[in-house]
């Protein structure tokens, strides 16, 4: 949900079933998965460490902040929604 001000908002309400198994997949792989997700109505594994964000920019702020992380060898980001509001890095 992106808020356009304090009264409108634009929405779309996915159910993060793409997210959850390219997370789930990347665990049954053997890595460490955190995964960034706003409202979904799929459970992941209680070994995906899920941090909830609720809009575009939220989503953004806790993506850099758990993408560097102490003793990282690599890092592999996937995007399964499309974040209303976002905008190209430069």
């Amino acid at each position: 949900m992106e808020y356009i001000d304090p009264v409108r908002v634009i929405s779309n309400n996915s159910s993060g079933k793409m997210g959850v198994a390219v997370a789930e997949a990347a665990l049954n792989a053997g890595a460490e998965v955190t995964l960034v997700a706003g409202k979904i109505t799929v459970q992941p594994s209680s070994r995906i460490k899920v941090v909830d964000g609720e809009t575009a920019e939220k989503c953004s702020e806790l993506y850099t902040a758990n993408l560097v992380r102490k003793n990282t060898t690599f890092c592999i980001s996937s995007s399964c929604r499309r974040l209303a509001g976002s905008s190209p890095c430069n």
